[in-house]
């Protein structure tokens, strides 16, 4: 019986708090906000929002959040107390919000919807602003919602994490964002700028182009990649996919089409940093913006990706009339805390190519019947790299081969960025296959290396530059 008359006592109290929460909550901050702003999150505020399970019913709404209802589409309801309003998702989920500063609190009620298919694993729930963990809870079916309230003053960033099975349905109630006025502005604002990127329309280069270094860029319509730009000099041609992550498609001589290279793109390491989600459009795979600088270089732009902290940039630059191309990938911190992370661009070979790696001066070697190029990071160095120390990752019986090239762990402030500088050399035809010294003379040309290229140069790799 006491426990019954307990539990009764409980329940009420949530539920007296879940009416009252937004109240509470405004007039706290009245004082010190004057004329504030209250927004309810039961809508999408957030810059990216994805739940890890959905029904399989409504098509339009696959791996999105679920408002005002539970991810089952039913009303939300948590150790028997119903709630109108709130957000609704199962298994891992995740909501980023850019609060540029303007906010001065958070506050939810989050738990376990008793629809949920599972009563014993638990969802853990979490709140990180601007990179560090402020709250944190367990749930299972039946029990009953925590409350979370977390300051927000100067805060850019806040991210609600769920990591659970996907038979967990977790409900995010009542949650509030209490700040400046023009609070909701700056948040539709900020998911606004970051739809323009996910979803821009596809932009194709108009025509050919002949740039300041000799080189000439045009059009290329590839099967597998839609529209792409092809770049080529008196020696080299390189193609890339401005349309997905502007990949690195081709690199041949400019007098054939045999190309060693089935693709090239970037990612960031140690991958156990990185949060799992699902098969939605992000950096890696989305438009990246594009355009022609006057001194001959290709210049990519990613959009912001909030998750990991990092935009991306590419420029891809042909050195004179030689058979090189220069490929420099920076890693831009986005956020408004402190990150790190090492780039690693990722080399897939041609079908029919054969790979060598060459873990102490950090390059790689793909071989075809027809064509051999060299992928070499630029002043291979000491310092700190993920997984061991290894500069070359090269998984075994990969179809195609692949390899991943790796940068230094470099830590970045707010607004820092992370290099990355890898030089593409095709080898001469008719040379020794697995032989750098065909490709030693144009290595030593373009990186301004004295001949002795098997040496490591005094300073590591991954300086972290200003703006």
């Amino acid at each position: 019986m006491r426990i019954c008359i307990a539990k009764t006592v409980l329940l009420a109290a949530l539920a007296w708090l879940a009416l009252s929460a937004c109240t509470t909550l405004q007039t706290t901050l009245q004082t010190t906000l004057g004329n504030g702003e209250t927004v309810a999150l039961n809508q999408p505020l957030w810059q990216e929002g994805w739940s890890g399970w959905t029904p399989v019913q409504p098509a339009f709404a696959q791996d999105e959040p679920r408002l005002n209802r539970n991810v089952m589409g039913t009303a939300m309801r948590v150790a028997g107390m119903d709630f109108a309003e709130g957000v609704g998702v199962a298994g891992d989920a995740l909501l980023v919000f850019d609060l540029a500063g303007n906010a001065a609190a958070f506050d939810m009620l989050a738990g376990v919807d008793d629809a949920s298919t599972n009563a014993r694993d638990v969802a853990r729930i979490s709140v990180v602003v601007d990179g560090r963990e402020r709250w944190v809870e367990e749930r299972v079916r039946g029990q009953v919602p925590a409350h979370c309230t977390v300051p927000l003053t100067d805060a850019h960033q806040l991210r609600i994490q769920i990591t659970a099975p996907t038979n967990v349905y977790t409900d995010l109630a009542l949650a509030r964002v209490t700040g400046n006025a023009g609070l909701r502005a700056a948040l539709l604002q900020a998911r606004s700028d970051m739809q323009d990127f996910v979803f821009q329309p596809q932009r194709a280069l108009g025509g050919v182009a002949c740039l300041q270094n000799g080189s000439v860029v045009y059009p290329v319509q590839h099967k597998q990649y839609g529209a792409c730009i092809g770049i080529s000099n008196a020696q080299l041609k390189v193609v890339i996919a401005p349309n997905h992550a502007a990949r690195i498609i081709t690199v041949a001589y400019a007098t054939t089409d045999v190309s060693a290279l089935a693709d090239m793109r970037v990612s960031l390491h140690p991958t156990e940093r990185t949060i799992k989600r699902p098969a939605v459009p992000s950096a890696d795979d989305t438009p990246w913006q594009w355009r022609l600088e006057s001194n001959g270089t290709l210049r990519f732009l990613s959009p912001p990706d909030y998750v990991h902290g990092v935009r991306w940039s590419k420029t891809v630059f042909l050195l004179g009339n030689l058979p090189a191309a220069r490929v420099t990938t920076m890693g831009r911190n986005c956020v408004q805390h402190d990150i790190s992370w090492s780039i690693g661009t990722e080399v897939a070979g041609a079908p029919g190519a054969r790979m060598v790696a060459d873990n102490a001066h950090a390059r790689v070697t793909l071989v075809t019947p027809g064509a051999a190029l060299w992928v070499c990071v630029d002043e291979p160095a000491h310092g700190y790299f993920p997984y061991g120390g290894r500069r070359v990752l090269l998984p075994t019986n990969a179809v195609p081969p692949r390899a991943t090239l790796l940068s230094e762990i470099t830590a970045l402030k707010p607004g820092r960025h992370l290099a990355h500088v890898v030089y593409l050399l095709p080898q001469p035809p008719g040379t020794e296959p697995f032989s750098f010294d065909a490709c030693a003379p144009t290595y030593t040309a373009v990186t301004n290396r004295c001949a002795r290229y098997h040496e490591l140069p005094a300073e590591p790799t991954g300086r972290a530059i200003d703006n």
